[in-house]
């Protein structure tokens, strides 16, 4: 999945949904989600659940932890990955094979 944005936006960031092997919603009630990427903290950048929570809809909280473009290029792609916490603290990972991938842009004003 690739998801993209651009610097200095106010917008809310762009929402994405969780699926399970079986092509279904995740059920995210209750679950701390994180995004992880390189360069962020650690612990993660913090997503929310964006409506029911039984749709499996979240977003990435805020554009904190996004890196910016180096030497003058307009975009940079970054690796990331979605990690849930569910409320028995069991773990899962998406996607569970490869990376999804968010597209950073410069603003050109």
């Amino acid at each position: 999945m690739d998801i993209a944005t651009k610097l200095g936006d106010t917008a809310p960031l762009a929402r994405y949904q969780l699926l399970d092997k079986a092509g279904q919603p995740v059920n995210l009630t209750g679950a701390t989600v994180v995004q992880r990427f390189d360069g962020a903290p650690v612990a993660g950048s913090p997503c929310e659940v964006d409506g029911d929570p039984v749709d499996g809809i979240v977003r990435l909280a805020s554009r904190t932890h996004l890196p910016s473009p180096a030497d003058g290029r307009r975009s940079v792609a970054i690796d990331f990955e979605t990690e849930v916490t569910f409320v028995n603290s069991d773990v899962q990972t998406f996607p569970t094979e490869g990376y999804d991938r968010w597209q950073i842009w410069v603003d050109l004003d």
